[in-house]
């Protein structure tokens, strides 16, 4: 099958990942994801192709790859600070209907995971809250939803959660927030083609034991960036595609940030455009800033945990002792 990079592809129908043991290790779970087929692919949403045209430099060790994707990483405790934010495209809720989305904000988001993002309407504001931090995440959609659901980052990945309109720890993850794990039981597996190296990496799994979780497509050739993320659900299937450009550096601290995220979740026929300007570091952050509201943000009139099933005594609950957020690659033990 001809294998396509994440900047020409216009959101394929993802293909199912075989099943994996309970008992086998990543590496097993993706030979066999490959010899079903083509690995899971991130779909295309209008990113160039790639600017570098020239054959791709030696190979280099699975390492040294997530090596160069963590030095382009902020240092834990950085905090930067967009004050025009513009996010356009359109949600589908799960009865079909279209709600689009025209609007302006501010992003705060500070290193490993903790990100707020408010959106306004020109008529009305408060229209999207999206936040996150270490113990918990949260989104706030008022116009169609009038609804706020939240829930523990332990509990990621875990079978019966309710699906998120916008999933907050997947966005912190696509803004290049945590570093990733250069070795582990979970991943990294590497392939590579003419444009990019492949970073795919794994998850526990309740029902089989491992499953794919994502892949990160890196630019082959300096400084590495990363291109394109795919998310996968539990099936293997691809749950939500992210196509990253328009890097720029940012004053004061190391590295290169995306100026824009371009977001497809092929499943729901939804995308989200975020183009982010003015990127700073602030002089300070109000210390509320990633605290999850715990009283309804004006027009939501529902609150919802979707993880409360997992709260203490409640259905599926056990020890959260020594369980890390698995869904998310910078928490993945290595040895």
């Amino acid at each position: 099958m001809k294998r396509h990079s994440p900047a020409r592809r216009r959101a394929p129908r993802a293909r199912r990942a075989a099943p994996a043991a309970r008992s086998s290790p990543l590496l097993l779970l993706l030979l066999l994801t490959f010899a079903a087929g083509c690995p899971p692919q991130s779909g295309g949403l209008g990113a160039p192709p790639p600017a570098d045209s020239r054959p791709p430099p030696p190979s280099r060790a699975t390492q040294e790859v997530v090596r160069h994707v963590n030095d382009n990483c902020p240092a834990p405790g950085a905090t930067l600070y967009s004050p025009v934010v513009t996010v356009t495209g359109a949600l589908r809720d799960r009865d079909g209907k279209r709600h689009d989305l025209d609007l302006r904000g501010v992003l705060v988001m500070k290193a490993p995971r903790s990100i707020f993002l408010r959106l306004d309407h020109a008529l009305e504001s408060g229209q999207i809250q999206l936040g996150a931090n270490d113990e918990e995440y949260w989104v706030a959609i008022r116009r169609g939803y009038e609804t706020m659901w939240w829930g523990r980052q332990v509990n990621i990945g875990r079978p019966g959660m309710e699906s998120l309109p916008i999933d907050p720890p997947r966005v912190a993850d696509a803004l290049g927030l945590r570093k990733l794990p250069e070795r582990g039981v979970l991943g990294p597996m590497r392939i590579s083609d003419q444009s990019y190296d492949r970073l795919i990496y794994g998850r526990p799994n309740d029902d089989t034991g491992t499953a794919s979780d994502r892949v990160y497509y890196v630019d082959r050739h300096p400084p590495f960036l990363v291109r394109g993320i795919d998310y996968l659900d539990a099936h293997g299937e691809v749950e939500m595609q992210v196509v990253l450009s328009r890097y720029a550096p940012v004053p004061g601290l190391s590295g290169l940030r995306a100026g824009r995220i371009e977001i497809n979740w092929p499943g729901r026929n939804s995308v989200m455009k975020i183009d982010i300007e003015g990127l700073r570091v602030p002089e300070t952050v109000h210390p509320r800033t990633f605290i999850r509201p715990t009283e309804p943000p004006e027009g939501i009139r529902t609150m919802r945990q979707i993880d409360e099933m997992y709260e203490s005594g409640g259905f599926g609950a056990e020890s959260d002792a020594g369980r890390r957020d698995a869904s998310t690659p910078g928490a993945q033990e290595t040895p």
